[in-house]
C-alpha cells in the first residue's frame, strides 16, 4: 500500500530532501544527464526515482513531464519526512 502526496503540499520538504539528495551523489554535474543524452532521460528518471526511495522510502510520479506526486511506503513514512525537512 501507498500513501500518495501532491508534492505542492510539501514543496518546502521536498525540495530541501531533493536539495539533501542530490549533494550526496555528489553535486548536480553527477545526477544532470549531459545535453548528448537527452534520449536516454527516462535513465535518469529512475535514478531519482531509485535514489528518492532509497532514502526516503518515497517515489517521485511524473505527470506531464513534471513531478507531481510523491508515493510514500505509508502515511507515517510522509510524516517522518514532512518533520524531517521541516
Amino acid at each position: 500500500m501507498t500513501y500518495r502526496v501532491e508534492i505542492k503540499q510539501c514543496l518546502e520538504q521536498f525540495h530541501r530532501a531533493h536539495k539533501a539528495l542530490i549533494e550526496r551523489f555528489g553535486g548536480k554535474r553527477h545526477l544532470t544527464p549531459p545535453p548528448t543524452m537527452f534520449m536516454m532521460e527516462d535513465n535518469w528518471y529512475k535514478l531519482y526515482i531509485a535514489r528518492w526511495y532509497k532514502l526516503y522510502s518515497a517515489r517521485p510520479v511524473r505527470r506531464n513531464s513534471s513531478w507531481k506526486y510523491l508515493d510514500f511506503k505509508s502515511e507515517r513514512h510522509y510524516t517522518l519526512f514532512v518533520l524531517k525537512w521541516s
